[in-house]
This record gives structure tokens, C-alpha cells and sequence, in this order.
């Protein structure tokens, strides 16, 4: 329900946009799989960039498992 970039999904936990899961845990299981995907600005890995939003987001909680 959010565009499809990392700032929009940053809209959707941090900010409560459109996509905004409420009250919840993200949790991401078997994320190794994203461990080569670079976003589309090409120069940032996928995982490294979600983790980052994950380690600042501070309306719910986001764990990698």
C-alpha cells in the first residue's frame, strides 16, 4: 500500500503514510536472500539500507530474523 521505494516506506512506519501497518512488530525472516539487491539508486545494499530504517524507525518495531 506504499510506493515502491525505501523513503516511501519510511513515510509508512515513521511517519503513519499510506501503508502505515499501525500497531504492530515488522518482522523479516530469511532476509539473507536480499543480501546482493542494491536499491535503485544502485550504490546502496538493499538489506544495509532496510536495516538502517529498522535501526531508526521509532513507532514500531522491526526485526530481522
Amino acid at each position: 500500500m506504499f510506493g515502491c521505494n525505501l523513503d516511501a516506506f519510511w513515510d509508512a512506519v515513521e511517519g503513519g503514510g499510506p501503508g502505515w501497518p499501525g500497531e504492530v512488530a515488522l518482522v523479516f525472516s530469511n532476509s539473507d536472500e536480499l543480501a546482493g539487491v542494491r536499491t535503485g539508486k544502485g550504490n546502496v545494499l538493499f538489506l544495509d539500507a532496510l536495516k538502517t530504517i529498522a535501526s531508526e524507525v521509532t513507532t514500531i518495531s522491526v526485526k530481522f530474523i
